[in-house]
């Protein structure tokens, strides 16, 4: 039994369409996948960035408490004055101690990191004003 040829023609353009729909549904999928782990990457990176910015805040903070504000402290309290200064030595050791590239992961989040630093650096060096 020879099959007609119109039959076999719309067999195999019937398959050729199952192959490209399961194809595009296969591509869908693994670009989704990918995305998932770029998103999971990028989600990652990011939070070791902010994680390492804030210890070296918090570092800076407490070089700070260690070098100067003890020297500072008159009556168990810093005045505005030598808090500024303990937060202008914060700043310069943190820059100093920053990887660049985390920071500028925060930077790449946030569009700008100098105000949001400069209140990190405050808010941790009023725990210590205490």
């Amino acid at each position: 039994m020879q099959i007609p040829n119109e039959v076999s023609q719309a067999a195999v353009s019937l398959g050729s369409a199952v192959v490209v729909g399961l194809l595009g549904i296969l591509t869908a999928k693994v670009t989704n996948y990918l995305k998932a782990l770029k998103n999971e990457s990028l989600q990652r990176t990011t939070t070791a960035a902010f994680n390492h910015v804030s210890d070296v805040a918090e570092q800076a903070v407490l070089n700070v408490k260690q070098t100067l504000t003890d020297d500072l402290k008159v009556d168990g309290k810093l005045n505005k004055e030598d808090a500024k200064k303990a937060l202008s030595v914060a700043t310069v050791y943190f820059i100093n101690h920053v990887s660049e590239g985390m920071l500028e992961t925060v930077e790449d989040e946030l569009g700008g990191v100098d105000d949001w630093i400069y209140g990190l650096l405050e808010s941790k060096l009023a725990q210590i004003k205490k």
